[in-house]
């Protein structure tokens, strides 16, 4: 027994000595990240170059925001204009606000409607008025050409200068079709005499007064209703009313104040306000 055991260990031994060893596993070739890429490495690997680099988007350059920003702090590099319009015939408002170089601008994770007061309290007011653009008219029985024309004259000649230098344009969205019109000529108007890198917007209504109930209640000593038209007519006359009076910067802009408050149209000249407002807390914040 000892003598057939000793005899199978030798042939053990022996085989293991004859027997070619097990070749080594290849290494796994690096993720690529996609499947166009693996050929590319096999194909290095093969010539002994090595695996190919691995070809990674540009990361997409940061959205431009009118508030640029020197530095950390909270300042605009550059003067802004924002002429917000409520369109009209008889009655179309136009608000042209300004904030100078080195104006503060509010932050980001300010409620909307803090970020309008911040705002105001460095704007200027370089021009808000309600335009007739038929004087000694009515409005019955005008052709569309005539009313696109008076138009025209209108910020060719009696206000030549509203768009000029804007950095961006709020044109109030119309319903009928008549006022659509009128929206469509003064869009065309605004994109011919504003710079070629103004953004000219056309905003819906609601949006003047998307500040949110218990801020405008707080500002304006009392609860903001917006479910009709009238009410929202109304409360921008009041949201108007309580920001001209709570924030003292515009004291500078006195002659514009005046108008305002002498005006029978306070709730066209409050929309056209709100309307640049709006538009410039969506966009001018660090």
């Amino acid at each position: 027994m000892a003598d057939a055991a000793d005899g199978t260990k030798k042939r053990r031994k022996t085989r293991a000595a004859t027997e070619p060893p097990e070749p080594p596993e290849p290494p796994e070739p690096p993720e690529t990240g996609g499947g166009g890429g693996s050929s590319n490495n096999d194909e290095g690997m093969l010539r002994g170059t090595g695996p190919a680099p691995i070809r990674r988007r540009a990361p997409a350059p940061p959205r431009r925001r009118l508030g640029s920003l020197a530095g950390p702090h909270s300042i605009l590099q550059e003067e802004r204009v924002i002429v917000g319009v409520d369109i009209g015939i008889k009655n179309l408002s136009v608000a042209r606000l300004r904030w100078p170089a080195a104006s503060s601008l509010p932050s980001r994770t300010d409620p909307q409607l803090t970020r309008a007061k911040v705002l105001l309290a460095s704007a200027r007011v370089a021009e808000w008025c309600v335009i007739d653009l038929i004087p000694g008219k009515s409005c019955r029985n005008l052709s569309h050409t005539s009313i696109l024309d008076a138009l025209v004259r209108c910020f060719r000649s009696e206000h030549p200068g509203i768009f000029t230098g804007a950095s961006a344009v709020v044109i109030e969205v119309q319903r009928t079709s008549i006022m659509k019109m009128v929206q469509a000529a003064l869009f065309v108007t605004a994109r011919m005499q504003a710079p070629t890198d103004a953004e000219i917007v056309c905003q819906s209504g609601l949006k003047k007064l998307d500040f949110g109930a218990q801020d405008m209640a707080e500002l304006c000593g009392k609860r903001i209703t917006t479910s009709t038209y009238a009410q929202r007519k109304q409360a921008a006359v009041t949201l108007c009313n309580s920001l001209l009076r709570y924030l003292p910067s515009f004291a500078e802009n006195a002659d514009a104040v005046q108008s305002f408050e002498g005006s029978k149209k306070k709730d066209d000249y409050g929309d056209s306000l709100l309307h640049c407002l709006a538009y410039a807390s969506d966009h001018l914040y660090c």
